[in-house]
């Protein structure tokens, strides 16, 4: 790989890649404490392939803003993703409560999720647990949770 020499001299060397790979979180300054494995192994990976480009200071951070802000934009959509099939939910659950259905379940969650499928054994459940149970769910969480109708059940009719 062909770089731009620095300071007259090429600077790249294969030990100071493999320290990126190995310490580069280690020895971050505090901004990046509290930060996750995927993040970190984001990071390591874009400083490992910016080094090797022989790409500069600006560059490298320019690489390492990128892995941030793509996390804030995927972390924001969960957020609003989990709020509004939270908000949905609890809504539909409420309604539900004042037709007189005594119970929920929850359908619609991804197939094998270990968590939405707990949650789907302990069904039907009262209205109160759906709300404790909804309220758990992980971000990602897609499921709705709908009446079950007892056989014979007929809408209050006001």
């Amino acid at each position: 790989v062909l770089r731009k020499p620095l300071l007259g001299f090429d600077v790249y060397s294969p030990l100071s890649e493999e320290w990126f790979a190995k310490h580069t979180i280690q020895f971050a300054d505090r901004a990046a404490r509290g930060i996750t494995k995927t993040t970190e192994k984001r990071i390591k990976k874009t400083l490992v392939d910016g080094w090797r480009a022989g790409e500069d200071m600006h560059k490298l951070t320019t690489r390492v803003q990128g892995v941030f802000d793509e996390g804030r934009r995927f972390r924001a959509e969960r957020i609003a993703r989990k709020e509004t099939i939270q908000a949905n939910n609890i809504s539909a659950i409420e309604t539900y409560k004042e037709l007189g259905v005594e119970q929920s379940e929850l359908i619609g969650c991804t197939p094998g999720c270990p968590e939405c499928d707990a949650v789907i054994a302990q069904c039907p459940v009262s209205h109160e647990k759906a709300m404790e149970l909804e309220a758990g769910l992980h971000p990602n969480h897609i499921g709705s949770w709908v009446p079950v109708i007892p056989e014979g059940w007929e809408p209050p009719i006001e």
